[in-house]
């Protein structure tokens, strides 16, 4: 995603051209991708363990997270309507999150607990509201452009290991000659057989990602163009103003995460759901307006 995101960005840079680096900002990036690969890490994780109705709405605790890290860092807090906004946000969230057979105010918590999904999405959340509060840093201190490139071809970079390894683990193990039973040889790390040759693990793996990405050019290619214009217009507007706003707005796409929970997983409890995501929605409503 990230590296098929990067040509839309070299392409957004090119126009906008290369800014003036401030001091500082090669520290936060460096931080900012560290932060970004154990949150999309845990991001995925919990996507694939939880209910998409429940696990992603909890994005939304992001803002409520960045107004006190912002206020450290950047010595900047949002004003009485956009605080009241965000508390409409984390109230909606918290309904969102609360099981139907259950009540009490401790239910919610009580449902992160137990769900192994909640809980990754919840430390995402943390996790990005440190990341949402640098993202700003480092793009006033060179250009929205400029801090999408870098950060994206840093992640690229960051996850082409991990990708590898990924593709490794669904290779088949091939014979070395006779070692074990009935002539066939011991694997490697994950499940690879030695090729009796340096570097031959690696470009196996190589070629195996290659083949995963051959399979599905379409839908790669489409989240690279999202992911790249979501940054884009992440960027142009943290430029414009404070974090806490940008990101409680970039969250008001929960209630079409809950429609499509409900569409394309058959997931329940979609009434209750949008009801919460309406109020989450109020509050965005209230932080636009400051």
């Amino acid at each position: 995603m990230f590296a098929l995101a990067l040509p839309w960005l070299l392409l957004y840079l090119l126009v906008r051209g290369l800014p003036e680096i401030r001091d500082g900002f090669w520290p936060v990036l460096g931080t900012n991708v560290v932060l970004d690969v154990i949150g999309f890490t845990l991001y995925v994780r919990a996507l694939e363990e939880g209910e998409l109705g429940v696990t992603y709405p909890l994005l939304a605790l992001t803002p409520a997270l960045v107004v006190p890290v912002e206020w450290l860092v950047l010595g900047e807090h949002a004003g009485p309507r956009g605080l009241a906004g965000i508390g409409l946000v984390v109230a909606g969230v918290y309904a969102l999150a609360s099981p139907g057979e259950e009540r009490g105010l401790l239910a919610p918590l009580r449902a992160l607990a137990r769900e192994p999904g909640a809980r990754r999405m919840a430390a995402v959340a943390a996790l990005w509201a440190v990341s949402g509060t640098l993202d700003r840093v480092a793009v006033l201190g060179s250009s929205p452009a400029f801090y999408g490139t870098a950060l994206t071809a840093g992640l690229a970079l960051a996850f082409l290991p991990v990708a590898l390894r990924g593709a490794g683990r669904s290779m088949p193990v091939h014979a070395s000659g006779g070692d074990g039973p009935g002539g066939a040889g011991s694997a490697g790390p994950g499940g690879v057989a030695p090729s009796g040759r340096p570097g031959g693990a690696v470009l196996r793996r190589a070629r195996a990602l290659a083949g995963t990405i051959r399979e599905h050019p379409g839908g790669l290619a489409l989240q690279g163009l999202l992911f790249g214009a979501m940054f884009v217009t992440q960027s142009e507007a943290l430029n414009l103003t404070l974090a806490a706003y940008v990101i409680t707005l970039k969250r008001s796409g929960t209630l079409l995460t809950v429609l499509a929970g409900a569409l394309f997983f058959d997931e329940r409890e979609t009434a209750r759901r949008l009801v919460a995501t309406l109020i989450l929605v109020a509050g965005v409503l209230l932080v636009s307006r400051g």
